[in-house]
């Protein structure tokens, strides 16, 4: 068969197209460097908004956007972000037990969490929210799910595909 290469159709033509990235008022770019290989990865498994849209729930979607999320913690965490650090605390999971308050019962797990459960670190990851800022103007959200302003017919790819075909470019998104 055919070659499937992410940014690019069966006949070669590429499919990322550099409109995403500018106005109406300016022809610059509008994306950071970082955030265009991001975008790259999620039309790449998006699905064309005249094809259909991918559940929110697909384990693709969830996996990319868990990816996304750990390289945004990475550079709140770096100088360079550290600003923004703070605001995240809004999604951190409460770690409080019963005697946080007071409590005299026998279980020191965390409200919610089974006793042997690991601690989860983050209560919510704002997935929609993540893939709308950063692929804004490329990808939609309605009710049946989400998509990309890809060409009808597009070959979405899978998240290992796409890892796998980038990496061999060189031009991964930093999986974290």
């Amino acid at each position: 068969g055919n070659v499937r290469v992410p940014g690019r159709t069966l006949d070669g033509k590429p499919t990322y197209r550099r409109h995403w990235d500018t106005t109406a008022a300016d022809a610059e770019r509008q994306c950071a460097a970082w955030a265009r290989r991001w975008r790259l990865a999620i039309a790449a498994l998006l699905p064309s908004g005249a094809d259909g849209a991918l559940p929110l729930t697909h384990p693709d979607l969830r996996t990319l956007a868990a990816d996304l999320w750990k390289e945004i913690l990475k550079w709140t965490e770096s100088g360079a972000g550290a600003s923004h650090g703070r605001s995240l605390g809004l999604f951190k999971a409460d770690v409080q037990t019963p005697q946080t308050f007071g409590w005299a019962g026998r279980s020191k797990a965390p409200r919610g969490l089974e006793p042997d459960f690991p601690i989860c670190e983050w209560a919510f990851v704002p997935m929609s929210d993540l893939l709308l800022t950063v692929a804004e103007g490329i990808v939609g959200i309605t009710s049946e799910g989400i998509f990309a302003d890809n060409f009808p017919g597009h070959q979405r790819f899978t998240v290992e595909e796409f890892y796998e075909k980038v990496e061999k470019l060189g031009t991964k998104p930093s999986k974290p």
